[in-house]
């Protein structure tokens, strides 16, 4: 709810920046761009069937996120583009104190978890439309990967292991406001948000970016 309040706000705030100013040059031909924040990375809800013990067993994990977007596409008018886009999101959390249920042959066995570290990405294709000539929305579909990786031990003595792993039909969102133009250069703020279900364990990773596109 906070992240959808936040995209609303910043929405309403670019499209009153924009009102009454002089059109700016509009983008054409190729564009792209990229951005780099942070957010949170979160998992919702319980696996369901023969998923993976630690999706089963752990259910809820939210670590804050380094996060990443990178996009190229080319204009199908003079407010819409569509492009392909691929983003990144990664995370670390201490988990001192909580137990992994591992599975060892037919049994489980509980293991003390030092740190968890969660991955996302999503790679696909997404359009674009200018609100204003500095406001833009997108909106697309792909496909999603996460992988969770849980850290046993200390520094000295430790183990590694990926119990989480696995890909979805996912959908990606973005709003962003350019801050800053001149002539085929922006700087903009960004939200955006992936999510995607795995094995019933919904995936969220809302961002707050700052971005540099060429249009």
């Amino acid at each position: 709810m906070k992240s959808l309040s936040f995209l609303v706000l910043l929405i309403v705030a670019g499209t009153a920046a924009g009102a009454g100013e002089a059109r700016a040059q509009q983008p054409s031909g190729l564009i792209g761009g990229l951005s780099l924040g942070g957010g949170s990375l979160s998992l919702e809800g319980s696996a369901a069937g023969d998923a993976g013990v630690a999706l089963v067993r752990q259910r809820d994990s939210h670590v804050g996120s380094f996060s990443f977007d990178l996009h190229l596409g080319g204009m199908m008018s003079e407010r819409a583009a569509v492009m392909v886009v691929a983003t990144f999101d990664t995370g670390l959390a201490s988990t001192f104190g909580q137990t992994v249920d591992v599975g060892v042959g037919d049994d489980l066995v509980s293991f003390e978890s030092s740190e968890t570290s969660l991955s996302s990405g999503v790679i696909g294709g997404a359009v674009q439309y200018w609100l204003t000539s500095r406001v833009w929305v997108r909106g697309g579909v792909g496909g999603g990967y996460l992988q969770r990786d849980f850290t046993f031990g200390t520094d000295a003595d430790y183990l590694t292991l990926t119990l989480d792993r696995g890909y979805a039909f996912a959908f990606l969102a973005g709003v962003g406001v350019d801050v800053y133009r001149r002539s085929n250069f922006a700087i903009g703020a960004e939200f955006h948000l992936n999510a995607f279900s795995l094995h019933g364990v919904g995936v969220y990773a809302p961002s707050l970016q700052v971005g540099l596109n060429w249009y």
